[in-house]
C-alpha cells in the first residue's frame, strides 16, 4: 500500500501527461489519448483528496472541508470557462491548445505539492507504522492537544478493518443496508439529474438552440458562475438545516419548477435590445433554469461529498 499522498502524486502525474498530449495533439488519436489520461488523473485525484481530507481533518470540520473539495471543483468549473472564452478570442485558430494545455497547471500544483504533504496517520496505522502514526496525529492536533482517545480510536478502526475477512460480501449484509443504499443512490441521482451533461457541454447545448459561438462560451461562464453561487447557498443552507431538510428542499425545487425556461418573446426582446443582449440574456435565463430546477447544486452537489462518507460505519 503506498498511502493517500502516492495515489495523489501518481493522479498528478497522469493527469500532467494528458495535458501535454493534448495542448501537443496533432490528430484525433492524440485528442483521445490525451482526454483518457486526464480521465485517470481526474479518477485518482477524485478518490483520494477526499479521503486525505476526512483523515487529516479534526472531527469538527471534517464535513466543511469535504465540502470545500466540492466547492473547488466548482471554482475550477468556472476557470475553466472562462479560460475557454478567452482563448477563444486568440487569433490563428491555435486558442484551443492553449485550453487543453493550461490542464497542466492544477496538474503540476497537485504533483509537486504531493511531495511536500505527510502521509495520514489512517495510512500509516494500515501499514504497521503505529509509532510514526502518533507522532503524526500529535503534529496535525497540536503540541498542547491530548490524542491519546483518538489514536486508540484509530488503532480499534483499523483492527476492525483488517479482520473483516470478506468486506464485499459484508457490506451486503441485511445492518448496512441503510447505509449502502444511502452511499449508491445519492451520487445516482446526482448524475442522473443530467448536471454533468449541463456543465461539461453548456456551450455545445447553447449552441445547438441558435447561439454564436461567443455566446454559446459566454453562457458556460454564467452556468459556472451560478452553479459556484448555488454552492454557497447548499453549504449555508446544510449548516442551518441539516442534509434531511436540504434534500427535502432539493425535491420541492425539482418538482415545483416547470420546464418554461425558454417561454420568452425572444423576437421582440431582439428587436428592441439588438442580437448581443438577446444571447446574454437567454444565457442567463437557461443557465439559471437548468441549475434552479435540477437543485443539484442547491442541495445534493455538496451532500454527494459528505453524506455516504459520513454515514458508513468505519468498522464492523
Amino acid at each position: 500500500m503506498l498511502g493517500r499522498k502516492w495515489s495523489m502524486f501518481g493522479g498528478g502525474i497522469t493527469f500532467l501527461a494528458g495535458a501535454a498530449v493534448n495542448g501537443a495533439a496533432q490528430d484525433v488519436f492524440m485528442l483521445i489519448l490525451g482526454r483518457i489520461l486526464l480521465g485517470i488523473g481526474i479518477g485518482f485525484a477524485n478518490q483520494s483528496v477526499p479521503v486525505y481530507l476526512s483523515e487529516m481533518a479534526p472531527a469538527r470540520l471534517r464535513g466543511m472541508l469535504s465540502i470545500g473539495f466540492q466547492l473547488m471543483i466548482n471554482v475550477g468549473i468556472l476557470a475553466a470557462n472562462l479560460i475557454n472564452y478567452a482563448s477563444s478570442k486568440i487569433k490563428g485558430g491555435w486558442g484551443w491548445r492553449v485550453s487543453l494545455a493550461l490542464a497542466a497547471v492544477p496538474a503540476a500544483i497537485i504533483t509537486v505539492g504531493s511531495l511536500f504533504l505527510p502521509d495520514t496517520p489512517n495510512s500509516l496505522i494500515e501499514r504497521g507504522h503505529d509509532e510514526e502514526a502518533r507522532h503524526m496525529l500529535q503534529r496535525i492536533r497540536g503540541t498542547g492537544v491530548d490524542i491519546a482517545e483518538e489514536y486508540n480510536d484509530l488503532v480499534a478502526a483499523s483492527g476492525e478493518s483488517k479482520a473483516v475477512k470478506h468486506p464485499w460480501a459484508n457490506i451486503a449484509n441485511r445492518k448496512y443496508r441503510p447505509q449502502l443504499t444511502m452511499a449508491i443512490m445519492i451520487p445516482f441521482f446526482q448524475q442522473l439529474t443530467g448536471i454533468n451533461v449541463i456543465m461539461f457541454y453548456a456551450p455545445v447545448l447553447f449552441k445547438t438552440i441558435g447561439f454564436g459561438s461567443d455566446a454559446s462560451l459566454m453562457s458556460g461562464v454564467i452556468t459556472g458562475l451560478v452553479n459556484l453561487v448555488c454552492i454557497f447557498v447548499s453549504i449555508f443552507h446544510r449548516r442551518q438545516a441539516g442534509p434531511p431538510q436540504a434534500l427535502h428542499s432539493r425535491w420541492i425545487a425539482d418538482a415545483h419548477l416547470p420546464d418554461r425556461s425558454w417561454d420568452v418573446d425572444h423576437d421582440k426582446i431582439r428587436n428592441e435590445w439588438g442580437g448581443t443582449s438577446i444571447q446574454v440574456l437567454r444565457g442567463l435565463c437557461g443557465a439559471v433554469h437548468m441549475l434552479v430546477r435540477r437543485g443539484v447544486c442547491l442541495v445534493v452537489g455538496a451532500l454527494g461529498m459528505v453524506g455516504p462518507e459520513r454515514d458508513i460505519p468505519v468498522g464492523d
